[in-house]
């Protein structure tokens, strides 16, 4: 069953879930920023992503033991806080314009 925006209900039920207080080493400003980031990723890009074959972990994937120091373990959805967002996405990762607009490139994870 999907919600909406396409996205896959079990997806839209885990972003609620995660929606309280920070994991790990976050800072909670820090957790809110990101957590305000997937949300829009999330109205945007989740139904595309999924048809595309994205996992919920190459989304919304954290490090166990230190979730805001590994960045390279973080989804991404999680990598957009601070007015980072996707402007293009694919079977091979997506575009992220970041805030000081730059452009770069989130490659998915090799399985």
């Amino acid at each position: 069953m999907e919600a909406d925006a396409g996205m896959p209900r079990r997806w839209a039920d885990y972003l609620a879930l995660v929606q309280g207080p920070p994991p790990g080493d976050f800072q909670e400003r820090h957790w809110q920023a990101v957590i305000d980031g997937a949300c829009l990723f999330a109205d945007e890009w989740a139904g595309r992503a999924c048809a595309l074959g994205w996992s919920p972990d190459e989304l919304f994937g954290l490090d166990a033991v230190t979730p805001a120091g590994r960045v390279d373990r973080r989804g991404l959805a999680f990598m957009l806080s601070n007015g980072a967002r996707v402007v293009s996405i694919d079977g091979t990762g997506a575009d992220i314009m970041m805030p000081a607009r730059a452009r770069q490139r989130f490659y998915r994870r090799a399985t």
